[in-house]
């Protein structure tokens, strides 16, 4: 049973809440948590910032940037009080460093960090067995005796008589060094230094093979204990996989965007990396690597490891067509090599693509032997590995578990090395800094059969029979020994019947019996072909105009998730605006009709027809969320736009009945997801439209519309900072969306971040010179950043557009004002109150205009935008604001401040106002529970003003001493806070309570005077 299923709620909300934050940091350098914590005891948010702070160090210095001490410290001052966090957040700081070949002053660090630099060496230096690093791709070690970096020599210095040039790698137990043999004409060696004794020599000294690193000599100087082996090369597995174009995904940046909001498992790298030959630094643990272009004493790099002949080498390795063949290849060489170290009887219990070297000369070279045991060796004391290249009974041995270490314990490593080889992906998800507990969890719960069906295309001949067997939970059924794996592969490199693994079928062993006998295979099919001849030629031309339409098909499925998810974000922009609502139902036609309307002919053929069952379903399925989004839309456009709306011939029962006909998936089952979500977001119940969008996400982390839609749910909850990431992730996914974009920046501006709102507005103003909203509110960031003349010249140029809207001519009024051009701002009013309205936000611009003269007809406007959009924050407000103050109908105020709520449940504001109107009407247990809970949201200046009203007309009611004391101090706390508010206390009518009571004047009075 996995370890979380113990935790409290409060750690599992934690857990979620950092698990969030690994992946967005992964795919965005700055995060704005602070609404994240709100829900947090102080003591939670100490120990999620802690967590948060390492990760942000980590992202941070794979990205090479270094900070001198985490920002994390300065954004939270109070949660980093206590040094138990900030020696947390510099431990993994140092931690950080020396995985990344980075030495830092441990003395310097803890000035930074301000804490005692005993305390920091000491909690560093501890040993723990429980102290595992689990990151993935790092080896882990149990029960391993910490190293003193001081005696560990440093470039520059001669240990054992070898000049040390460059420092390569860091491991569990040692560092490697690339040095040179004075007495061998100064070659280039790699020198593995260790605080103690390792048996790795005496291991390597036995096996005699050109895939195992040998072994030159064993040194000791002073505590530490070396050995010399040869510098064959600069590039291991993991890199040529990733770096040189042997992955196979057509979908790479895809799959690398779906990883960091999944299950981040390790660094991804891009398609398109350099070619260069220097080899950048990676957090592997002990390949042979470089950082630097020069050594030392000034020799190039490139020049001494020889890594132009690498190139060389790899490029012929590469420049088959049979990119199968040519990896089939590499694993059969690099199964020998594992293969003659069992013949001796040597486990290696590390194996991973960083532990294998590939040499100058192209052949792969296994690496570090520090975990290796003799066969028949077992203990808790042995257990070791990197967990997902680990067996389960090794994972399992990690827990306390018996297991005696065996040659299939290898094998199963060899089988993740080669799925990563041939599928282009680990075939386990792991979460980035997994437990042993979850690691065994997923493999349990992991079906090897259909991952490899999965990848089929990939796994030509009977190699997923082969991977199967490898990676298969029980060790009885795996192949005994890399042995019988190397024989199989060659088997299968022969076009021969495997020995050991079972052939997927008839079908596969007769296209090998073709490949070795081609000429009776000729012989065979010529007598077949003659007397199949007169049939082949009367279908001939019906089965090419089938394939074709079938291949056509398959095109336009692969197309069609694309296809709808660009239309659904147009049309779920929570904005209502007709601009995008028009684009998206102009989208969603064109693929309506190109698969569900009628025929016209022969020459108008429809997917559907030629799609099998699997694909035909999944096609459903996504037009059924597209046809119920665009009957939704077209419904909302009516209501807003009816001229735009007409344009529009759409018949969505046509394209219902359409569906139904095609699909063998019930009707309800196709429309119910999409229904329910537009249902609650309708029923203004968020939280749960919120619960079933991250469920939607959860199932389909790559659809960019479900993270859009997650977005919409949190920005209609006021959650912006979610709301920013979930758009953020959405423009990631669909890069040429300029709608994800444009909400991106919307997000930015109303956390006041506008240089940053500016650029995406101007992106999209780049992208699309005919939409007007991107433009609207970039004078919006203008004049937040205080650019008045910037923003009046570009709301000027606005203005002369075509059909220009209310709130365009508004905000112009508004600039014109503060320009101190009454007349033209006047003018400016009367143009924004004449034209019709193209939205919602229209009709609320034109409802504040109206206010002055006719609060009814305000009302109105505002009633008329909550029929498009009940969820209308800005409508909401208004019309409460309207009935309370002006109609004095506080009953229906408060309906529409607990509409608000439902909303916004924790805003101070709204439990504040309707806490007033609860005391005007005299209900006092209400307007006493909305003050306590405005109390705890942290209310500011205005709110505390509210509250002092709450109170002053409770005690009016009760005559309670208490609640007037109570409203003289936030009374006070709202004067101090802002002074400004001194004018509007003086004449509140909801404080006619206290207006007996001296401390009134004075406290008012005292204000006055100080400022």
């Amino acid at each position: 049973m996995a370890e979380t299923e113990n935790l409290s709620d409060e750690d599992l909300e934690l857990e979620e809440l950092i698990l969030r934050f690994d992946q967005l940091r992964a795919v965005q350098e700055e995060i704005d948590v602070t609404s994240w914590l709100e829900n947090l005891n102080f003591q939670s948010r100490c120990r999620a910032l802690t967590e948060m702070a390492c990760i942000d160090l980590e992202r941070a210095f794979e990205a090479g940037s270094l900070p001198p001490v985490s920002p994390f410290l300065g954004r939270f001052p109070n949660e980093f009080l206590e040094d138990e966090f900030k020696r947390e957040v510099a431990v993994e700081h140092i931690r950080l460093g020396r995985q990344f070949g980075i030495e830092l002053n441990v003395s310097a660090l803890a000035g930074q960090y301000g804490i005692s630099e005993q305390s920091l060496q000491s909690t560093f230096g501890k040993s723990s067995s429980s102290s595992i690093w689990s990151v993935a791709g790092s080896t882990v070690v149990r029960n391993d005796s910490p190293i003193n970096d001081e005696v560990f020599p440093s470039v520059g210095d001669t240990f054992c008589g070898y000049p040390i040039l460059l420092e390569l790698g860091r491991g569990a137990i040692g560092r490697a060094y690339l040095a040179r043999q004075p007495d061998l004409a100064g070659r280039p060696v790699v020198l593995k230094v260790t605080s103690k004794f390792v048996a790795e020599a005496e291991k390597l000294a036995r096996l005699q093979h050109s895939g195992i690193i040998p072994v030159y000599s064993i040194h000791k100087e002073g505590q530490l204990f070396a050995i010399c082996m040869p510098c064959l090369g600069a590039v291991t597995l993991s890199q040529l996989i990733s770096s040189l174009g042997l992955l196979d995904s057509e979908n790479w940046n895809q799959e690398a965007i779906s990883t960091l909001v999944g299950q981040h498992v390790s660094t991804m790298v891009e398609r398109s990396i350099s070619m260069d030959p220097v080899i950048e630094p990676q957090a592997t643990v002990e390949s042979q690597r470089v950082s630097r272009s020069n050594t030392s004493d000034g020799e190039p790099v490139v020049q001494l490891l020889g890594l132009n002949e690498l190139t060389t080498s790899l490029a012929s390795i590469l420049s088959t067509k049979d990119q199968f063949q040519t990896k089939l290849k590499l694993a059969i060489e690099i199964c020998d090599a594992v293969a003659h170290a069992h013949e001796h009887g040597i486990i290696h219990r590390d194996l991973k693509p960083e532990n294998i070297l590939i040499a100058n000369d192209g052949r792969p070279v296994i690496l570090d032997f520090n975990l290796a045991v003799q066969d028949g060796q077992h203990g808790t004391e042995l257990a070791g590995g990197t967990i997902p290249y680990m067996s389960l009974q090794q994972l399992r041995a990690f827990l306390g578990q018996t297991h005696k270490p065996s040659f299939s314990d290898d094998v199963f490593s060899l089988g993740v090395i080669f799925y990563q080889l041939f599928c282009g992906r680990h075939p386990f998800r792991f979460r980035y800094f997994s437990t042993i507990e979850q690691a065994i969890e997923v493999r349990c719960g992991s079906d090897i059969g259909t991952m490899l069906r999965q990848f089929e295309p990939n796994l030509k001949g009977s190699l997923s029979a082969i991977l199967e067997k490898c990676l298969t939970n029980d060790p009885a059924n795996r192949y005994r020994s890399a042995l019988e794996l190397g024989e199989d592969l060659k088997r299968e490199q022969a076009s021969q019947v495997l020995k050991y693994a079972s052939e997927r079928g008839v079908s596969t062993r007769i296209r090998k019996w073709a490949r070795r006998h081609p000429v009776l295979a000729s012989n065979f099919s010529l007598v077949t072909i003659a007397s199949a001849l007169i049939l082949l030629t009367s279908w001939a031309w019906f089965s090419a105009r089938q394939r074709s339409l079938s291949s056509w098909a398959s095109q336009q499925s692969i197309l069609l998730a694309s296809q709808i998810s660009d239309a659904e974000v147009d049309m779920r922009s929570p904005g209502l605006e007709v601009e995008l609502m028009t684009q998206g139902l102009g989208k969603a036609q064109r693929v309506l009709e190109k698969w569900l309307a009628p025929h016209s002919g022969e020459n108008d053929p429809k997917p559907f027809e030629h799609l099998d069952n699997m694909a035909g379903e999944r096609a459903a399925l996504q037009l059924a969320r597209l046809v119920s989004l665009g009957q939704e839309t077209h419904r909302k456009l009516t209501l807003i736009a009816p001229t735009q709306a007409q344009k529009f011939d759409l018949n969505f029962d046509e394209f219902r009945q359409s569906l139904g006909k095609q699909s063998p998936t019930p009707d309800a089952d196709l429309y119910e997801q999409d229904d329910v979500l537009r249902k609650l977001y309708q029923s203004s119940d968020l939280q749960l439209f919120l619960e079933s969008a991250d469920k939607r996400v959860a199932t389909d982390p790559t659809d960019p519309s479900g993270w859009f839609t997650l977005a919409t749910a949190h920005w209609a909850l006021g959650n912006i900072s979610q709301a920013l990431d979930a758009f953020d992730v959405a423009a990631k996914l669909q890069p040429a969306s300029n709608t994800a974009v444009f909400w991106k920046a919307i997000c930015q501006m109303q956390l006041q971040r506008y240089e940053e709102a500016l650029k995406n507005f101007r992106l999209v103003q780049q992208r699309d010179v005919n939409w007007i909203a991107p433009r609207y509110n970039s004078v919006l960031c203008l004049m937040q950043s205080n650019r008045a003349d910037e923003a009046l010249s570009e709301i000027e140029q606005l203005s002369l557009a075509r059909n220009v809207s209310a709130r365009i001519h508004s905000l112009h009024a508004n600039l014109l004002s503060r320009a101190g051009k009454t007349t033209e701002a006047e003018a400016a009013r009367d143009r924004a109150l004449q034209c019709d309205p193209q939205d919602v936000d229209d009709l609320v611009t034109q409802g504040v205009l109206m206010l002055a003269s006719s609060p009814e007809s305000g009302l109105q406007k505002f009633q008329a935008a909550l029929q498009m959009d009940p969820n209308h924050l800005a409508a909401l407000q208004n019309c409460a604001q309207v009935l309370s103050e002006s109609m004095k109908d506080t009953v229906n105020a408060v309906d529409y401040m607990t509409r608000i709520l439902r909303l916004r449940p924790k805003s101070a504001s709204a439990l504040a106002s309707r806490g007033v109107l609860y005391g005007r009407l005299g209900q006092i247990d209400q307007a006493i529970a909305d003050a306590r809970a405005a109390q705890n949201t942290k209310p500011g200046a205005l709110e505390m003003l509210q509250l002092a009203g709450i109170y002053s007309l409770v005690c009016e009611s009760t005559n309670s001493d208490t609640h007037q004391e109570q409203a003289l101090q936030w009374l006070s706390r709202a004067v101090t806070a802002n002074p400004g508010l001194v004018t509007i206390a003086s004449v509140d009518p909801d404080l006619q309570g206290l207006r007996t009571h001296g401390d009134f004047h004075r406290l008012l009075g005292l204000t006055q005077h100080s400022n």
